[in-house]
């Protein structure tokens, strides 16, 4: 995003923004909870990415009892369109933390870009004793 200020005033004007575009080889989302009190959760993604491209940010939205996860390509390493990309893929894996500090006991669900999901169980609120 691209803000512009505005001189005369305390206001931001936003320029421009870009939307990134999602990873879409994505193999796998496994779960890791630490075992003490209070809980930290973490999502381990797996996947496989072309030797051109690099694994860029993450964004988390928590609505209820669900985290919504999308993990994006660095867009700096994404070819302008109509150059190509090499066809040789690598494997990659990003530890994501989920903001678990604070939350009730209960069942939680995730999902990564929409297409795997998983769930996790705290047995009591996660809060320090």
């Amino acid at each position: 995003m691209i803000f512009q200020s505005q001189d005369s005033e305390l206001t931001w004007t936003l320029i421009s923004a870009y939307v990134g575009e999602e990873m879409n080889l994505i193999h796998s989302a496994e779960l890791v909870k630490t075992s003490e009190i209070p809980a930290q959760i973490f999502v381990k993604v797996s996947g496989d990415i072309a030797t051109c491209l690099k694994v860029g940010q993450h964004a988390i939205m928590q609505t209820g009892n669900s985290f919504d996860i999308r993990l994006y390509y660095d867009p700096e390493s994404i070819p302008p369109q109509g150059v190509a990309c090499a066809d040789q893929v690598i494997g990659f894996a990003k530890v994501i933390p989920l903001q678990a500090y604070g939350l009730d006991a209960g069942t939680y669900n995730y999902s990564v870009n929409g297409k795997l999901s998983g769930n996790f169980v705290l047995q009591a609120d996660n809060i320090l004793p």
